[in-house]
């Protein structure tokens, strides 16, 4: 006779539960893109079978997913989290707000909602995903001048495998990977730990969130120096290298790229003078402008010596559609027309892109749009005979 579920060992049950309580990864369309969430209604299926099976699935769960719960007065705050950021959310409002088997509570506030006289916006995460909250709040920070200086952060440990009554700490390893990562988030209002925790852990956060930003000329500098480390590689043939090297230097700068994906934050915090450094005296955004610019030059040279036609292509045609889009917005041109902006502070490295692109689009067997590429190259670059010997290759043939 086979053995009921209830009637298999213990150890048996909570192995089969351990595959059942994780969060379930599932892709959730956003108009053309697709992001990354969890699916979390099976486990509460599982959890309403009976007292017995509940308390033994749900201590499967508590160890096996460490969950924080964020509450915020901000009713976009969801959007703002898993959409324009792509943190992925495991549940939100409702669902959340009668959750207890979480292990931190984070409270944000403002002077006009110190802690919420309304509903607040509810969300939980996964402590995997916690560092991509606090990176998203970075970028915030930069993009929103003085954000922080109106908010407060309330973090509250909490151990949900310990009885009411009971105050077990948190284990020091998992306080450390539930704290830390609020270190990049700096000048706030107020700021206060709640429940058992390690002094050394809560002096170790407050000393990292004393440490300044970067400043936009700092900023600069590192994404300048990471170009030039990539151009050395490229010269040296390491193309893969290279290309790392380059998104290295983007991201100094506070641009994130992850393959095609493009995300670019704080472009208030460059809004400044640069002081001091190579760039004193400069404005940080122009710099910013014309370090992108050179930095995608190189990218789409180094799909181009990889054979990478799609690529170079897509990095190349994303930037001059950027160029495109600024002539219309500031002379009322058609988008698709291309004017070269001669006055430009790099504008070589736009020819370069047209250039570069235009091969992309020879080999890729488009000749129309590569002999217009091509063209506009030319009147970046007229004395490039390179330019001139591609123009010839894409030639229309008559007779």
């Amino acid at each position: 006779m086979s053995p009921t579920f209830l009637g298999l060992p213990i150890e048996l049950r909570e192995h089969i539960f351990s595959y059942l309580v994780l969060p379930k990864i599932e892709r959730i369309e956003h108009g053309t893109d697709s992001l990354t969430g969890y699916r979390f209604d099976h486990i509460v299926t599982i959890f309403l079978l009976n007292r017995q099976l509940h308390e033994e699935a749900r201590g499967v769960f508590r160890r096996q997913n460490v969950l924080i719960k964020v509450e915020t007065p901000f009713p976009e705050a969801r959007s703002h989290i898993g959409i324009e950021h792509r943190v992925p959310i495991v549940l939100h409002n409702d669902d959340v707000s009668g959750f207890k088997d979480y292990h931190l509570a984070v409270k944000i506030g403002t002077p006009d909602h110190d802690w919420y006289d309304d509903d607040p916006t509810c969300v939980l995460l996964l402590l995997k995903d916690l560092p991509a909250f606090t990176q998203m709040w970075f970028y915030s920070d930069l993009s929103t001048p003085d954000l922080n200086s109106h908010l407060s952060l309330n973090l509250k440990l909490n151990n949900p495998s310990t009885l009411s009554f009971e105050e077990k700490p948190i284990p020091k390893r998992l306080q450390e990977q539930l704290l830390l990562p609020f270190g990049s988030v700096k000048n706030l209002r107020s700021f206060r730990i709640q429940g058992p925790h390690y002094d050394a852990i809560e002096k170790n956060l407050q000393e990292t969130m004393a440490v300044p930003h970067k400043t936009p000329t700092e900023c600069l500098e590192e994404a300048t120096r990471l170009k030039d480390e990539g151009n050395v590689a490229l010269g040296q043939q390491n193309y893969w290298g290279a290309i790392k090297l380059y998104e290295k230097a983007f991201f100094a700068i506070h641009i994130i790229c992850k393959g095609r994906r493009r995300e670019i934050w704080g472009d208030a915090w460059f809004q400044t003078q640069c002081k001091g450094g190579q760039y004193d005296g400069q404005h940080a955004q122009q710099v910013r402008v014309v370090l992108r610019v050179k930095l995608v030059a190189n990218i789409v040279l180094a799909y181009i010596k990889l054979q990478e036609w799609d690529e170079a292509h897509f990095w190349g045609l994303r930037t001059i559609n950027i160029l495109r889009d600024s002539m219309r917005d500031a002379m009322g041109m058609q988008a698709e027309e291309d004017t070269p902006m001669l006055g430009f502070a790099a504008a070589n490295e736009m020819g370069k892109i047209y250039y570069r692109t235009g091969l992309a689009c020879r080999e890729m067997g488009d000749k129309s749009e590569a002999r217009r590429l091509f063209r506009v190259a030319k009147m970046y670059l007229p004395h490039d005979a390179a330019i001139n010997k591609a123009i010839s290759s894409v030639a229309i043939m008559l007779g």
